[in-house]
């Protein structure tokens, strides 16, 4: 509260004029409709503010970027402390696209291992059973075509380690990194960053885009974003090898500058245009169909059903494998209705419904 008052004032607040603010902001909380006891909350509420600024973080400098980390303050200061330290490191992956695999990896990990030095982010290693480390964990994430691991009984718990190491307190960890750049480039001012603006923090592209490799399991930022933003790319495979064209177009431009969100994102929809289906494009909402099995003695009515297209025909099978139903095939039919609908089979009716997948 304190930090947001000083920034919407664009002024330091004397005690006097933060006190009267207090109280404005007690009167219109919840608790101070609810409580028994307002006179009281609202005085621990008030000094404790008070103390904030004049005794304990009398620094506005202080407050403000403790405020940004968005941690405890045990945690905050300590994100603060090491701050220098990991923006110097984030320099050096100026040069991350001229970079291989395994120089692109050893970078992620170090950058994981300063931030595991906060409690708040400390990695963990998988549980049983698993004899892996985080390390290894996220070496198979950022790689999934290794051969070696992991073994069928550890994807389980690999997959819920990603989930709490990487994705929760790896990128929240970053995030706060982010947030101290930002708020120390723009010299404490509440500003609303934007990939136009992104070069002013002073960090390389690669920093911009360490959060969604995180979430996409990928080394290279271009085929994370086509992962997040091309309806056409729905594989890390097929987002590599639309990447490696990127890269070939792209290397007029200096290591850094591949990264620009701005380039790529042009690219990209240059690339693969987005054409919203017309509504003459869809298949039919509802297609008749001769059921191939006995549904008399089955409670359930509705069956989730794929497609396989044989001459004029469509056959209906369940996931299982289990043919269900066959239709004569729609004068308009294309084999990529699959990727964006579902298809329900109404055993009661005897048609296939279509719904847009989302």
């Amino acid at each position: 509260m304190i930090v947001e008052l000083e920034q919407m004032s664009a002024t330091e607040l004397t005690p006097d004029d933060l006190e009267i603010r207090l109280q404005d902001i007690w009167r219109r909380s919840y608790a101070f409709y609810a409580s028994n006891e307002q006179e009281k909350l609202a005085s621990f509420l008030i000094r404790r503010g008070k103390a904030i600024k004049t005794t304990i973080y009398p620094s506005y400098s202080d407050r403000r970027q403790l405020y940004r980390t968005g941690l405890p303050p045990i945690s905050g200061n300590r994100m603060i402390e090491i701050y220098p330290e990991i923006k110097d490191y984030l320099r050096t992956g100026d040069q991350y696209v001229s970079w291989n695999s395994d120089e692109r990896f050893n970078f992620i990990q170090g950058l994981a291992e300063l931030l595991s030095s906060i409690h708040q982010f400390q990695l963990r290693d998988p549980t049983n059973p698993s004899d892996a480390t985080w390390r290894d964990v996220l070496r198979w994430w950022l790689n999934p075509n290794l051969q070696d691991f992991p073994t069928p009984k550890q994807v389980s718990a690999w997959h819920s380690n990603v989930n709490q190491n990487f994705l929760y307190r790896f990128n929240w960890g970053f995030g706060s990194i982010i947030s101290l750049a930002i708020d120390e480039a723009s010299g404490g001012q509440l500003v609303e960053p934007t990939l136009e603006t992104w070069s002013s923090v002073g960090l390389p592209w690669i920093a911009f885009w360490m959060k969604e490799l995180i979430a996409w399991g990928t080394l290279d930022p271009v085929a994370a974003y086509l992962l997040a933003k091309s309806r056409e790319v729905i594989t890390r495979p097929i987002a590599k090898q639309q990447a490696a064209i990127y890269y070939e177009q792209m290397q007029h431009l200096s290591s850094d500058e591949r990264l620009n969100a701005v380039i790529i994102r042009d690219w990209t929809q240059q690339a693969f245009p987005y054409n919203p289906l017309e509504p003459s494009s869809r298949p039919p909402r509802n297609i008749s169909a001769i059921l191939r099995r006995d549904f008399s003695n089955s409670e359930l009515y509705q069956w989730k059903v794929l497609p396989v297209e044989v001459g004029d025909q469509l056959f209906w099978f369940d996931p299982a494998g289990f043919k269900l139903a066959a239709s004569q095939k729609p004068e308009i039919w294309k084999k990529s209705y699959l990727d964006k609908y579902d298809f329900v089979l109404d055993s009661n009716r005897r048609i296939i419904e279509s719904y847009l997948y989302l």
